[in-house]
This record gives structure tokens, sequence and C-alpha cells, in this order.
């Protein structure tokens, strides 16, 4: 009679273990789960982060824009994936983690709004080939400001002009009063550069970079 009560307990003891288990497999399943509203089914689909960023944008042309209540809880997600996407120790679930909030906080007619886009690979490069000259003028203006403060700083003074000794241990480097600073085609190449990395990037920094500076302007 003891054996058969202990048998029983320890079958119970094992079926609650199990159903315990599998509780925690689905719940673990479902926070890597992926959205149940965007899809890349269609075709030429982007990833559902860069539908949720590139349709935040497109929303400001729909009937429904992000409104000021929604653009405030939206704002330190946004930072926290531009955060992220820069920290090399981050997770890809931890960003994961972040896109998955973003699509919980946006309402359910906006994320609707966002998956009837079916926004495409032409759509993303579109709009980062948009957004992409005001920040590459940014990055030139700034080269261009600090080639020229260095220029002036070892530029000659009284119409002097320097040794030819130290002309000849400049070789390579644009030739007499150039100095070391970059010329404009090393600058414009690195910018290119830049752009190019971004454009290839999951969701890029400039997408990112516009979502958050149009959130900001709606506080």
């Amino acid at each position: 009679m003891k054996k058969n009560l202990i048998g029983a307990i320890i079958i119970l003891g094992a079926l609650i273990l199990s159903a315990c288990s599998g509780a925690a497999v689905r719940a673990t399943a479902t926070a890597g789960a992926t959205s149940s509203t965007l899809s890349t089914g269609y075709s030429n689909a982007i990833s559902t982060a860069q539908q949720l960023a590139l349709g935040t944008l497109k929303l400001e042309e729909s009937a429904t824009p992000i409104d000021t209540q929604t653009a405030s809880a939206l704002l330190p997600l946004w930072k926290a994936v531009r955060s992220l996407s820069t920290d090399d120790s981050a997770s890809q679930l931890e960003i994961q983690a972040v896109y998955q909030q973003i699509e919980e906080t946006l309402p359910a007619d906006q994320i609707t709004a966002i998956a009837a886009m079916q926004l495409t690979g032409a759509d993303l490069s579109q709009e980062i080939a948009s957004l992409a000259p005001a920040a590459n003028s940014e990055k030139t203006t700034a080269s261009a400001s600090s080639a020229s403060n260095s220029n002036a700083a070892g530029a000659p003074t009284g119409g002097q002009t320097p040794p030819q000794d130290m002309n000849a241990g400049l070789t390579g480097t644009g030739g007499g009063g150039q100095g070391v600073g970059l010329t404009t085609s090393s600058t414009t190449t690195q910018t290119v550069k830049v752009a190019g990395t971004t454009q290839t990037s999951p969701v890029s920094t400039v997408l990112v970079d516009a979502v958050i500076a149009l959130l900001e302007g709606k506080e």
C-alpha cells in the first residue's frame, strides 16, 4: 500500500515538472517569436525591424501619424536601439527584445497600416538615399573645417615658404602647403564608405536617427 502511494506521488511529481517545463518552453518561444502582424512573406520584403523604422517615418504621410503620447513612449526605445547597435557587447536577443517592445507600443491601427504598406528593399534604399545627403553633408562640413584649421595652424606666416627638406618629408601627401590633411577625394571616399556600410546593415543608423529626430520633434 505504501509502495503504491509512494509510486503515485513520484508519478504526480514527474507530471508537474513536465508541465512546468512545457510552460517554460512556450514562454521562451513566445518571447523570441516573430511579429504576428508584420510579414516578410511578400516579394522583396525587408525585415520586420526595418519595417518598424521605415514604417514609422511613412506613417507621417498617412491618416495615422505618430501622436505625442506614442512618441514619448517610443523615443527611449529607439534610443536604446541606437545605443545597442553600436555596443559590441550587446546580443541580438537584446536588440530583438527592444524591437518587440516597439511593436507592442505602437497602436494596433498603426501596426496594421505599416503591414499594409508591404515595404520593400527599393522603398528602403530610396528613403536612405533621401536621408543620407544631409548626414553626409554634416560629415563633409566637419571634415573640411578640421582640415582648414589644420592647414591654418601649419601654414607659414609673413609670406615665407617652408624649407625644401620639409616638403621632401611629405611625399605622397599632395605637395607643398597641403601638409598631411585629408584631400577632398579622400574625404569623399570615406563618406561613401560610411553611407554604404549603413545601407547594408540590418537597420541603417541613418534610418534610426531619422526616427529619433521625428519622435523628438513631437514631444
